[in-house]
Formats: structure tokens, sequence, C-alpha cells
């Protein structure tokens, strides 16, 4: 039983019955719950708030193991979010039920919901990062935040959850590019969505993404692996990065029943296998004839790294150890942080009607620090949806060298640049010759198709 349905009086019997169908909850008598407390997801009154408080309260230990508590009037008019707003999912629950009750409305207290603020207790959980807090607690951290205290933004990776924060972002916030941009004097928090180290003056609200991907070559049979996993660890720390951001481990398949990796899987860890060849076929800053001669391959963690992030930059080249090495790669739409460069985006704009540009195209626009589109095929139309401090500039009147001086310097201050393109760059080769620039210049990009894309072309 996930939900427990408490149901005070007869009155709310046909409440209860809808409350049940939509979570599969069960009904259980008031007298009860204690019993079911610790196993239960969700807590439903139907009833007085009053009579739901008193019951609850003996009960009440902490927001991060409590269930949700919710109290809905007999006649289904109001569902109330009671405790466990947002951690235990509350909020979300007396919106579930409100539109599954006719005429009913959610009523919710918690202040960064009234006021259309961030909950910053269940980012993390959202978005599949890890949170740490410096300096400060979480519910500090809330607390200057729904305050409208001045807060620092640093957002060093690209996905789903910093594209909403960089939509989303509310007036007493500020983006910046490094930690040493902090106002001291004025900032009360610094909120950072990074893989790497931050150290900051300021309490740090810290959210982790996995977009690191961990190669590591082993000696035959390298023990103990307990010890060892912790030398590859601190490897990582000593390079400026956070273990909780590694999403994937990748070695050389011959090394499949090595104890280290068996003692990653029983971690949870994906480990990823590459054969000799695999590997071989990628450039590394670091090859070894002595690793060829053993294994077929000049590289192991350094191409296992890569390979494991879809060709995305080493972050940290080949350390060794006494009986390993491990490489660290980010995965390709994670801005190389910490070395001063940026991104690019290629978005292609189709027909150039403003309406029927992909979704992820509009977000790519949102959240750019410069808009280089085609000026003399592409409306500015379709760059209005640019944050302020966004440059825009029509390429329309410079040349290829002109357009791609202005791209690299702001890639090397470490900005997020949208390309945008008439028509499908993944179809029409008008994009080649900056690509081709790109290449050469070691500068990450990544394409976003228009649309149709998909459909045949002739």
């Amino acid at each position: 039983m996930k939900t427990a349905v408490i149901q005070v009086t007869e009155a709310g019997a046909q409440v209860a019955q809808v409350v049940c169908q939509e979570t599969g909850g069960m009904l259980v008598p008031r007298s009860d719950l204690g019993r079911h407390w610790a196993d239960v997801e969700a807590v439903v009154f139907i009833g007085a708030m009053g009579i739901c408080v008193r019951t609850i309260a003996p009960l009440l230990t902490d927001k991060h193991t409590d269930p949700a508590v919710v109290c809905i009037s007999s006649d289904g008019s109001h569902v109330i979010s009671v405790v466990s707003g947002h951690v235990g999912g509350a909020n979300q629950l007396a919106g579930q039920l409100a539109a599954a009750l006719p005429g009913a409305e959610a009523v919710v207290t918690t202040q960064s919901d009234t006021q259309g603020l961030w909950a910053l207790d269940t980012l993390a959980q959202r978005y599949g990062w890890t949170a740490e807090v410096e300096g400060a607690t979480m519910n500090d951290a809330i607390f200057r935040f729904v305050g409208k205290e001045p807060v620092a933004l640093l957002i060093e990776t690209c996905d789903a959850g910093s594209d909403y924060l960089q939509r989303t972002c509310p007036p007493h916030v500020r983006r910046i590019q490094s930690e040493s941009e902090v106002d001291t004097a004025s900032d009360r928090l610094l909120i950072a969505v990074t893989p790497r180290q931050i150290h900051s003056s300021v309490p740090v609200l810290q959210y982790v993404p996995k977009t690191l991907c961990l190669g590591i070559g082993l000696a035959h049979q390298a023990e103990p692996a307990e010890a060892i996993l912790r030398q590859i660890m601190q490897c990582v720390a000593d390079s400026g990065w956070l273990w909780q951001g590694v999403r994937t481990v990748a070695t050389i398949d011959v090394k499949r029943d090595e104890p280290v990796v068996k003692l990653l899987q029983s971690q949870g860890f994906d480990v990823q296998f590459y054969t000799a060849d695999q590997l071989a076929a990628v450039p590394v800053p670091t090859p070894s004839d002595v690793v060829a001669s053993h294994v077929g391959t000049p590289s192991v963690s350094e191409a296992a790294a890569i390979l494991a992030a879809d060709g995305g930059p080493l972050v940290v080249s080949k350390k060794k150890g006494e009986k390993f090495t491990v490489a660290v790669a980010s995965l390709p739409l994670m801005q190389e942080v910490g070395s001063g460069h940026g991104f690019i985006e290629i978005v292609g704009a189709g027909p150039g009607d403003p309406d029927l540009i992909s979704v992820r195209g509009r977000r790519m626009l949102e959240r750019a620090d410069l808009i280089l589109y085609a000026g003399s095929l592409v409306p500015r139309e379709l760059t209005l949806c640019a944050k302020p401090e966004a440059v825009v500039r029509s390429s329309a009147s410079m040349s290829l060298e002109e357009q791609c001086a202005l791209m690299k310097e702001y890639y090397d201050r470490g900005c997020f640049i949208v390309r945008l393109h008439t028509g499908d760059p993944c179809i029409f080769g008008a994009i080649q010759e900056q690509m081709a620039y790109f290449d050469a210049h070691h500068m990450h990009y990544h394409i976003t198709p228009y649309p149709n894309a998909v459909r045949p072309s002739s």
C-alpha cells in the first residue's frame, strides 16, 4: 500500500472512492494510521483539517522521511497540502487530486509555490542531480532564496534542469560565469550546477549533475579492490571534480572480470567495455607504447573515457596510480568548465517562421550568450526570445572569417553560442565550412535540426 486514505465521516465516502481510484490507495481506520505511517508514501485525510492535524502530530519526525499528507474537505471542494509539500510530494498530490475531483481547488501554501519560485529541495530529485550544501543548511538556502535575497547562479552543464533554471530565472538571481564573480558584499547565496568542486566565501547550494565519464586502466587482478577504488576517487577529487558527478565507468573488455570492475558494478555503476580496436581508433593526448604492447591499444583510460562520453572532451588527462590509470571526460553537451571554453549549438530554423522552430531550438535561443543568425534568410523575430543580456548579430554582412572569429571570441570566454541557420543543417551544406573551422580549432558543438528533418528530401 502506497497511499493510506482516512475517511473521517460518511460525508466523505464519495470523495474517498475517487481518491482510492486515483491513487490506488486503501481505506485505513484513523486509529490504525500509526501502524502504517512508516510504510506509506502518502496519507490522504477526508474531513476537517483539525482532525487531520491532531492525528498526525504525534507521528511527525522529519520532512525527509514523513509521508506526504493531504487533507480534503468532505465535499471535495478543497484539497490542502499539509506536510512534506516538496520532498514528500504533497503539493503535487494535491494538484493531482484536485484535478480528479470536479470543481476542487488545490491549496498550497509553501512560499516558493505561491511566488512561482524554484523548489530548491526537490530540484535534485527532479533532474537526477545530487545536492550539496556548504556554509549553510538546505533550509537556510531556501529561506534566503524565497526571501528574494541576492543570489548568484553558476551553470556549467547543459541538461533539462539547467535549461529550466535559465528559462525561469527570477529577478533576484544573477547569472555568473565563474565563482570569482560572486559579490561577497551583496550575494547571500551561490547556486551552482556543476560536477566541479566549488569554493566560495558565501554559502553554496550545489547541484551535481551526472555528466562525467570515467575511463580506467587496471593491472592484472589488481587488489585490494576497495583500496584501489578509494585511490581512484582521490585522483578525481584532487583534479577538482566531484565523484557524485560520475555517470559511467569504462575500460577495455579484457578487464571485465577484474575485482575493481566487479566492485564498481556492485555499487550500481554503469560499467562499459570497449575492444582494443575501438580504443585504438580514438586520438588521445598521452598514448603509451607499453600499454599498446600489452593490450593492443596505446590508450585505455583516456580512450575509454572519450568513448563513454560520446566523444566529449577530456577534463582530466590520464593520471597514474600504482595499479591503475584514470581519466575523465564530460558529455558533449557540457561546456568545458574550468578551461575558459564555451559551446556552440547549431540550430535549424526551417522556413524561418518563429512559431515553427523546435522546442529545443527555442530553448537554446533563450539561454544563448551570443546568437549569430543568417540575417539574409532568417527573420530577426526568431531571436526575440533571447535573454536581455545576450548579444544578437546578423551574419548577412559578415564574411565567413568574421563569423568564425566572432564565435571563437565568445567561445574562448566560456559562452554559450547559437548559430541560427535557415533550413536544416543536417541536410543542407551551408554550415559545413564553419563546422570544419570548429573541428580545426577543437571547438565543441552540437546540431539541433529543424523538426521536419526526418521527412524525405529529394
